[in-house]
């Protein structure tokens, strides 16, 4: 059985927008930047000045949006998280025959097979079981067990969860 207790700080909340709320979004829009300076310069060098610039242009708003967008996610986040607890509370993950969360006095329980994606970051390690839903863990704060040993467990009981991305 492994326990985690954390009070969530921006650190980890960054970690959690950038690199598992945002990150296809995040990857497109700089992947597409790349294509349309690429492509901005192929214009410029044929002589095509006005649609170079224009495609220019794209290309810097696709890298302001991925760039901009993880930050208002993530003060969105930070907003509606002081409004519903006013205070830093602890949070409790207790891994047993299910997944059981308690944050003050609210209380959730989910089963291994809701984890559909694993993320193992440098501060947190996150559990995705949506799109947009999930819990994340600090490394740091493993009261029962710790965070090397819970990786290979929990891979070990999401079977069906894949694993995303592995950071140190």
């Amino acid at each position: 059985m492994f326990e985690n207790r954390y009070i969530s700080n921006k650190q980890m909340q960054r970690e959690y927008v950038e690199h598992v709320i945002c990150r296809k979004l995040i990857l497109q829009g700089r992947l597409l930047s790349v294509l349309f300076f690429v492509l901005a310069y192929y214009c410029y060098a044929s002589g095509s000045e006005k649609d170079a610039t224009l495609i220019f242009f794209w290309g810097v708003l696709m890298m302001g949006v991925s760039i901009v967008t993880p930050i208002v996610i993530r003060r969105k986040l930070e907003k509606k998280s002081k409004e519903v607890w006013k205070e830093d509370i602890a949070t409790t993950v207790v891994f047993g025959d299910k997944i059981k969360i308690t944050k003050g006095s609210q209380k959730n329980t989910l089963e291994y097979t809701d984890v559909q994606q694993i993320y193992f970051l440098k501060h947190i390690i996150a559990l995705s079981v949506s799109k947009y839903d999930g819990i994340f863990l600090s490394r740091e704060g493993f009261v029962k067990g710790d965070a090397e040993a819970f990786a290979s467990w929990i891979e070990e009981k999401c079977k069906n969860a894949k694993v995303v991305e592995r950071r140190k």
